[in-house]
Order: structure tokens, then sequence, then C-alpha cells
């Protein structure tokens, strides 16, 4: 499992899931992985959230201030898409964990376990959902868009998925 930041995502509506994002998940250049599953420490299944290894957090930190850098702006609203085994899965924004956007498409919350991330120990939380409400989980359907038995198991393999 991949996770992708492309470098132009100014083409896609940020909170409505129209037209544009399926020319986004389908065409844009896989060019910047962040995150692999080598930076994943544990998978939580039942909660959608992935906890990130010391690896994982480095490169967080480096994502996010080389985007503040470039684009004077925050992580916030920035695109990804979700890679499994050279398949495109789901494109989504990346959100803050306390932003109150409303937004129709998977999204990944961010947080810190025990903030400041650059402390010892210190880890990054992502939270998905497949609507950005809160971090409310979407309707059934919604929800199967992030929901890949093929991921759990792949994870479940790996052991780095907890169960619930």
């Amino acid at each position: 499992m991949y996770l992708f930041f492309p470098d132009d995502h100014s083409h896609v509506n940020h909170y409505d899931y129209d037209s544009s994002w399926t020319g986004f998940l389908n065409t844009t250049a896989l060019s910047n992985s962040f995150i692999c599953e080598e930076d994943i420490e544990i998978y939580d299944w039942k909660e959608q959230q992935i906890y990130l290894n010391e690896s994982g957090n480095q490169k967080f930190i480096e994502l996010k201030e080389k985007i503040e850098k470039q684009k004077s702006t925050i992580l916030q609203f920035v695109k990804f898409i979700v890679v499994f085994k050279k398949q495109r899965m789901y494109a989504g924004t990346f959100n803050h964990l306390m932003s109150a956007a409303a937004i129709s498409h998977p999204v990944i919350y961010y947080d810190y376990h025990d903030y400041p991330l650059k402390k010892e120990n210190a880890k990054m939380i992502f939270t998905i959902r497949p609507i950005g409400l809160g971090g409310i989980w979407g309707s059934e359907q919604q929800n199967k868009v992030i929901l890949n038995e093929n991921i759990r198991n792949h994870f479940l393999k790996l052991h780095k998925l907890k169960l619930g």
C-alpha cells in the first residue's frame, strides 16, 4: 500500500466529489510516494486509523514542511491517492482532525498522538473516512470505498493489523 501526494491537484474540487476526481484518480502521475507499508506501525481496522512508525513520522514532518514552504499554505486540502498492488484504490483530501470542513470524498485526517510530533515517542495518526464530516462515518456505500478486504488481509499477513 502506498500513499501518493501528486504535485498538481489545483484542478480538483476541494469539497465536492465531481467529475474532476475521476480524472485525477485515473491519470495523475504517481511520482511522489509519501507513505508505504514499511512506514506503518499499526493499521487499526475498526477505527480506520494508521499509526506511523519513526520513518513514517519523519517523512510526514518533511512533507509538511516542504508543502508549507513551497505553497505558503498548510497541509489541509492537499490531495492524495491510495495505491494497493499497483491499483489506484481511491483519492481524497488530507485535512486536520479539528477541521469543520464538510467534504464529500475520502479524507485522511492527521493528528498527533502525544503532540508535538518531534518529541520522542510521539506518533502521527491518520484517520481515514469516506467523507469529511468531522470524522464521522458515511453511508454503507460510501464506507466501501475505504474498507477494502484485500488491504485488510494484506496488513493482517504483515502482523500490522489491529482488529478492534
